[in-house]
């Protein structure tokens, strides 16, 4: 069996979203051909909130290496944590290389400064890396950053690494084709030697199994048994969202201000905060009030523990998933909320994969949003009401179309494509790569 070392900045018990990638991965990984071993820093060094139920959802033999990080205290000097942990997993990728063999090794971004380990992987031990973009590291110029400050300085080192960070990828993976699109134009070298998969993000068909035991979160914010309609959305919120969150809180004020039927509608914004552990750091609040929606609609800022996320997902009548003006992004979220079982309304960019995704397996209601985000508030009225005649015995996925983007479907294509990268072969063979 070949060994693929997998690199990532956080993991469980990190509460962060993109850890599910590298616990999912490692997870099924051994089914085709690959034995797993994971390096990541140690969780005493994490930040956020430790989320220990997500622990117990990896296995127990799984190898993980974990190791030391520069602390933020008494004073917070440097807060990436790939860069906090750099000197000590270097240490530790050395140790691994040396004493025992490694076939490839797979560096998950963000944290996309993880990156700069990838090369010397290559030319010290002539062992081939990929890199996977969960999001693109440069997404603007310096010129559009105010000169000098934080986000010009991180645009700036973002332009100085990635060149010399890719330069010897084997592989280069991302949530969709958009993901990696950028750096394949910026790096045209790349185009003759680097094997790219397109590999959406999705979560483990196993855990709602803890759900459907009869785990019971610590705290409700609704309750499923009385009569009112609990659309539930669950994640982070961001800039690019914001102006579709708006287009919905109209949707949702004149849905009840023109239709009784419309007052038995509540929604839930869930882990939604500027922090993930400020239960002050709202980011949806004074939206809310301003629409006059303060008993219909609430926001809970502080991210939860995963497992409470999806009995949330599961005890409401409909999963609200909301996208981005952003074509690339690929919420993970849309796995999952399929996977409760109910409803599931997105308000997407037409060109996002979870849209394509949504629609072929009939598995929820799709708004369309443009580049402006500006979607259509009278859709987005009529989409609610359709949903909320829609209870979850009437939704009938396609589940063909779905598990082609299954968490252990994949895998499979990630681990074809380390072969694939490894393999001395033509790159015509390797551009033939299509998954």
């Amino acid at each position: 069996m070949k060994r693929v070392v997998l690199v990532t900045a956080h993991f469980p018990p990190s509460n962060l979203a993109g850890v599910h990638r590298a616990r999912i991965w490692a997870a099924h990984l051994p089914e085709f051909g690959w034995h797993p071993i994971v390096l990541t820093s140690h969780w005493r060094h994490y930040e956020e909130n430790l989320d220990w139920g997500l622990e117990k959802l990896v296995d127990p033999s799984l190898e993980v290496v974990r190791t030391e990080a520069f602390g933020t205290k008494p004073v917070r000097l440097l807060g990436n944590m790939a860069l906090r942990a750099m000197w000590w997993q270097r240490r530790a990728l050395d140790e691994i290389l040396t004493g025992q063999s490694v076939d490839f090794v797979h560096i998950l971004l963000p944290d996309h400064f993880s990156a700069l380990l990838g090369p010397r992987v290559k030319t010290r031990y002539g062992v081939t890396y990929g890199l996977d973009f969960m999001d693109p590291w440069i997404k603007d110029r310096p010129a559009s950053k105010r000169l000098f400050g934080k986000a010009w300085v991180a645009c700036c080192l973002s332009y100085l690494c990635e060149p010399w960070s890719v330069r010897h990828a084997g592989l280069i993976t991302g949530v969709s084709p958009l993901s990696y699109a950028g750096v394949i134009e910026r790096n045209p070298s790349l185009q003759n030697k680097v094997v790219t998969a397109p590999i959406p993000m999705a979560n483990s068909e196993k855990d709602f199994d803890a759900i459907e035991k009869g785990y019971s979160p610590a705290i409700r914010f609704f309750d499923p048994s009385n009569d009112h309609f609990h659309l539930v959305y669950a994640g982070t919120m961001w800039p690019a969202a914001i102006e579709v969150v708006d287009r919905l809180l109209r949707a949702v004020r004149n849905l009840i201000d023109e239709t009784e039927f419309g007052k038995r509608l509540r929604v839930t914004f869930i882990g939604t905060g500027r922090s993930p552990d400020d239960p002050n750091g709202h980011s949806l609040t004074s939206r809310i009030e301003r629409y006059g929606l303060s008993g219909f609609v609430s926001e809970h800022p502080v991210r939860i523990p995963y497992l409470d996320v999806l009995w949330h997902l599961k005890a409401a009548s409909g999963v609200l998933i909301v996208g981005s003006t952003d074509p690339h992004y690929t919420p993970s979220k849309v796995f999952q909320a399929v996977q409760s079982g109910n409803p599931v309304m997105a308000l997407l960019h037409r060109e996002s994969t979870a849209s394509t995704l949504l629609k072929d397996s009939n598995a929820g209601f799709v708004v369309d949003v443009p580049d402006s985000g500006l979607a259509d508030v009278d859709e987005i009225k009529m989409t609610l009401t359709s949903m909320m005649h829609a209870p979850a015995e009437r939704v009938t996925v396609n589940g063909s179309e779905f598990e082609r983007l299954s968490a252990r479907r994949g895998t499979k294509e990630l681990a074809t494509a380390m072969d694939l990268a490894c393999a001395e072969s033509s790159f015509e063979a390797r551009r033939s790569f299509n998954p």
